[in-house]
C-alpha cells in the first residue's frame, strides 16, 4: 500500500525570502502499513504538461528549503 499524501503543507516564514522558500509538512493519516523513512520534494514545471521535477530526495525531516530562486518566477 502507498502512504497517504502529506498534510498541513506550510510556508516556513522565517526561512522564506526572495531567493529561497522553506516548506514543512506532516505525514498523511495512513503510512501505508510501513514506517516512512524518507521524503522526496517535487515541483510542477509550470508549463501545464503535468511534469514534476525532483528538488530533493532522501530527506529525513519534514521540511525543506529550496534556494537559488528568483523573485517572480
Amino acid at each position: 500500500m502507498v502512504p497517504d499524501a502529506p498534510i498541513n503543507l506550510g510556508n516556513l516564514v522565517a526561512i522564506t525570502l526572495d531567493d529561497r522558500i522553506g516548506v514543512s509538512w506532516d505525514d498523511g493519516l495512513s503510512n501505508g502499513g510501513t514506517s516512512i523513512i524518507d521524503y522526496q520534494v517535487y515541483f510542477d514545471d509550470g508549463l501545464g504538461t503535468g511534469v514534476f521535477i525532483e528538488l530533493a530526495s532522501a530527506l529525513t525531516e519534514r521540511k525543506y528549503t529550496a534556494s537559488g530562486l528568483y523573485s517572480g518566477h
